[in-house]
């Protein structure tokens, strides 16, 4: 249920928000959830309403999906060492 509803939150902040505060979002949401895979999906959403970002001045079309994506990958890593480091 609260995958749902985190989904819809995310849906409201991509078309509400900028896509800065909508792509914090999706970050706090990696961590927050197990494996959240959708959100690669929702960092290509931002790149095509949005247009992408720019990285020290040449525009990058997929920006945020490859923000989001490396978060993602790093998120297993960092779960795993927080687990292991409070046992």
């Amino acid at each position: 249920m609260s995958r749902i509803l985190i989904n819809l939150l995310i849906v409201l902040s991509v078309f509400v928000f900028p896509p800065y505060v909508s792509a914090l979002i999706i970050l706090l949401a990696i961590f927050f959830i197990n494996n959240f895979f959708e959100t690669i999906a929702w960092g290509a959403l931002i790149d095509i309403l949005y247009g992408g970002g720019t990285i020290f001045g040449l525009h990058f079309a997929y920006f945020f999906t490859a923000i989001i994506f490396i978060f993602y990958l790093f998120s297993f890593k960092f779960k795993k060492m927080l687990r292991l480091s409070f046992r």
